[in-house]
């Protein structure tokens, strides 16, 4: 400031200088701050949204996993991912035997395979009859909605 008064050009130029200099920084500071703010803010929000995400998956692990139901997942393939216990003991057959099964393989059962291509395509497919799986003792009797 005291630039300023000195009256000099010199001075005066110095002294604009300065003034802006410092409007600058302290423009800078507050876009600084502001940043910060929405950074944290937005930390603490996915924070939040994770841990319900988590929650929400905990619940449905324990709903797919004490399910009075067979329960079981598949890729867009048709190959199964995940199953419930109580899959299992309707196939009767363990878990390596199922998980990895192609269900649209030409060696799958024609009316599973085209059940799991509706519900690929249609988003729902349906199936009723005896269930084979490769290696697996006995057919199953299995009502499946997909």
């Amino acid at each position: 400031m005291q630039f300023l008064l000195l009256g000099s050009t010199l001075a005066i130029l110095i002294g604009t200088m300065l003034c802006l200099f410092l409007g600058l920084i302290i423009t800078t500071s507050r876009r600084l701050s502001r940043i910060i703010h929405d950074n944290i803010a937005l930390r603490v929000s996915m924070s939040a949204r994770e841990a319900q995400l988590q929650e929400s998956e905990n619940r449905y692990r324990s709903i797919f996993q004490n399910s009075p139901l067979g329960v079981l997942h598949f890729d867009e393939h048709g190959q199964v991912t995940d199953c419930n216990h109580k899959l299992l003991r309707i196939l009767q057959v363990n878990r390596a035997q199922l998980l990895g099964y192609r269900m649209l393989d030409r060696a799958a059962d024609a009316r599973v395979a085209k059940a799991v291509r509706d519900a690929l395509a249609k988003g729902t497919g349906y199936y009723e009859g005896t269930f084979y799986l490769p290696r697996a003792s006995a057919g199953t009797p299995l009502r499946a909605f997909f």
